[in-house]
């Protein structure tokens, strides 16, 4: 079991055709993810799971095998021989939404904690086992150092990457033969590597049948927590919230190297727009060979960088060498028409009144309960309405400083109706009768009311050119 599945490990350009990963932000916190993998199995993999099913037969001869006598998570049913493959690596965080099915939309078995982790551990004995075969006369691993093995692959992830990092540290009273195959397997970067792999992920494991030249897909689904963290200064943050800076969402790609091409699709929420992707790669280790010597005919050509229209759909895929890993930057802005637009336009409406009020506010004295009504009313719910929430949670949230903007403007415009309310002063004489006065400072109030309306317009303008024009797409 061990030695074919860490074939499968090592050998994943080989026999992963594609796979496709599509990312979509149900919430502000959450990733949902659709996977799908393409894929062979190896010949090698194949025989060898045949010959073991043959061998098992033989030696049941003819009795009947019944599901309570199969805990083996080979072979399922006597009819048909399976092979246990492993799909991806998946971080070990809880998972919501969890779904794996074959191409017909059938439901796969999943193998659980307990046998995830025995796979990992078999894996990691077999790798140790390999580098240590020319050690000593004993080709099996130590027990103490079988132990930390076992802990790697089983434990939580931080336990495990403690454990991890404590390999290169000799235990008291260890045996020599221990500390021999330890100083072996922390020399070898390969080895660490893939203990560090399964230190913070597990194996998704699942068994299909073991049938040569048959093209299998398998589709993954589930929906994870992601970490959101504060990016950049203050002023940054501004930028963001008030629509002049870009969005960012940062999308770990660990399997881009898990088969031979890798594609990434990324949808924005509904009411916002991607202007920039970048799929970014890199070595996984320091001082690996990233020579890529596959046919380059099998492979793909690269577009690891989109610029995109106002699309809410983006395309990356890459075709890269093992031992690679890598990560996505995506730029949202929202959609000039969701409300930007409208924004705009409402702030400039409530500018024209305010400046007309503040011109001709000792005109009004003689009917300031219209000229205050007028003010609350079309400013006010015009900027009501452009600033109700109609788009999904994620987007309403990256909208929240745009929407309190347009909001604003029905701010002022309640302040300019108050201030004519406030200044005018009233006096009921027997001589001359109800005499009103307007205080000359009104329309210098209102004016202030004005100009912060039109500063609102033209933060609403600067962020509506941004969203029509990213200046990241000319990065």
């Amino acid at each position: 079991m061990g030695l074919l599945t860490l074939d499968l490990l090592d050998t994943w350009h080989t026999w992963v055709k594609r796979r496709v990963e599509f990312i979509s932000f149900p919430d502000v916190a959450t990733q949902s993810r659709h996977i799908s993998v393409d894929f062979e199995l190896p010949m090698v993999v194949v025989e060898a799971v045949l010959k073991a099913h043959t061998a098992s037969d033989a030696e049941q001869g003819d009795e009947s095998v019944t599901p309570e006598h199969v805990d083996d998570v080979w072979v399922s049913r006597p009819e048909s021989a399976f092979a246990l493959v492993p799909l991806t690596l998946l971080k070990k965080q809880g998972l919501t939404r969890f779904s794996l099915r074959d191409e017909r939309g059938v439901a796969l078995p999943l193998l659980t904690r307990d046998q995830t982790g025995a796979v990992a551990t078999a894996v990691l004995v077999t790798f140790a086992e390999a580098l240590c075969k020319d050690c000593d006369g004993d080709a099996t691993v130590p027990p103490e150092l079988r132990v930390e093995l076992t802990d790697i692959a089983t434990l939580p992830p931080k336990q495990a990457a403690e454990v991890w990092e404590q390999l290169d540290r000799t235990k008291k009273g260890e045996s020599v033969r221990a500390t021999m195959w330890r100083e072996v397997i922390i020399s070898d970067e390969r080895f660490m590597q893939m203990a560090l792999d399964l230190a913070q992920n597990f194996l998704l494991l699942t068994r299909v049948e073991a049938e040569p030249g048959r093209r299998r897909i398998i589709k993954i689904s589930y929906e994870h927590h992601v970490e959101t963290l504060a990016e950049g200064g203050s002023w940054r943050r501004t930028k963001r919230w008030i629509g002049w800076g870009a969005h960012t969402e940062q999308i770990e790609t660990p399997a881009v190297s898990l088969g031979r091409c890798f594609h990434l699709e990324v949808e924005a929420p509904d009411g916002t727009q991607v202007t920039r992707a970048v799929l970014g790669t890199w070595p996984r280790l320091t001082g690996t060979d990233t020579h890529d010597d596959r046919d380059p005919d099998l492979g793909y050509p690269d577009f690891p960088e989109a610029a995109s229209d106002g699309k809410q759909r983006v395309h990356l895929h890459v075709s890269v060498p093992p031992s690679t890993t890598g990560s996505a930057t995506i730029y949202l802005r929202p959609r000039p028409a969701t409300i930007v637009r409208a924004g705009a336009i409402t702030a400039g409406l409530t500018s024209a009144l305010l400046l007309i009020v503040a011109l001709h506010a000792s005109t009004f004295q003689a009917n300031v309960g219209s000229a205050a009504a007028l003010l609350l009313i079309v400013p006010g719910g015009l900027a009501a309405y452009v600033a109700r929430p109609r788009e999904p949670h994620v987007a309403t949230h990256l909208l929240f400083g745009l929407r309190f903007l347009t909001l604003c403007c029905g701010l002022w415009a309640f302040l300019a109706a108050g201030t004519l309310v406030v200044g005018r002063t009233c006096s009921d004489s027997s001589a001359a009768g109800l005499t009103c006065k307007t205080w000359s400072g009104t329309g210098y109030v209102v004016g202030v009311w004005a100009a912060c309306a039109f500063g609102t317009l033209l933060v609403l303008v600067r962020a509506h050119a941004n969203a029509t024009r990213p200046p990241e797409r000319a990065i």
